[in-house]
């Protein structure tokens, strides 16, 4: 029997709470998979009141804070241990695209600054190339359509992200978000730099060589990927 979306995710979310350790600093993701992740951390602890976490959003920090977990403000001397987080879409070269959530510029600096990096994703999001998921493009809200009208030079596709209700969505940080399609041919590994000489453009949801370990699924097992070569789609 095929595991449901939400059974892989439980799996996972098991599975990467075994990573975690007293007394660690933990980057916490931003998701639906991360906030099972959570969960799952009470379980294994009881009681979470001594685990810290720098979080990746309001959102995380806010439901982190209610389970008692103490959220962290990102400081000079702080570097988190170990980052807990899911992926949209993650291909066979490891490269993944982040940022469905709207958390993409905070997930990319807690990465950044992490130690080591977990990315748990269920086997609905593994592609052989990017680009089935939208690529999230954070742009300073001043002059946002002027950068509207440079990305339309690089996608086929650029859309602004809105609301349920339709009004411009804003990010923790204020900014707006741009929705892309991936174009046939275009070099990713350079993609995000290419992206950031655009003015406006704060940084982009690809995320290129990121990945510790990837999480995932096949067969009903947990399985734990380090490098390209152990990929299997």
């Amino acid at each position: 029997m095929t595991l449901s979306q939400n059974d892989q995710k439980k799996l996972l979310a098991v599975k990467a709470a075994s990573f975690v350790e007293y007394g660690m600093l933990l980057g916490l993701g931003t998701g639906s998979t991360v906030d099972i992740f959570i969960s799952t951390l009470g379980e294994k602890f009881g009681s979470l009141k001594d685990l810290e976490i720098v979080p990746t959003s309001l959102d995380s920090a806010h439901k982190a804070s209610k389970l008692g977990i103490k959220v962290l403000e990102p400081k000079m001397d702080l570097k988190p241990d170990l980052l807990i987080d899911g992926a949209d879409e993650v291909a066979s070269d490891l490269s993944m695209i982040k940022g469905g959530g709207g958390a993409l510029l905070w997930e990319k600096i807690v990465a950044q600054n992490s130690k080591k990096r977990i990315y748990m994703a269920d086997s609905t999001k593994l592609v052989r190339e990017l680009g089935h998921f939208l690529l999230p493009i954070e742009v300073v809200l001043f002059g946002h359509e002027w950068t509207h009208n440079d990305l339309k030079k690089t996608f086929s596709f650029v859309s602004i992200r809105r609301t349920v209700a339709g009004e411009i969505f804003k990010t923790n940080s204020g900014n707006v978000i741009y929705d892309c399609q991936i174009t046939d041919g275009i070099e990713i590994g350079v993609l995000d730099t290419d992206l950031c000489q655009i003015p406006g453009v704060i940084t982009s949801g690809l995320f290129y060589d990121f990945i510790d370990v990837l999480l995932t699924v096949q067969n009903e097992n947990i399985i734990e990927i380090c490098e390209p070569k152990d990929v299997f789609w």
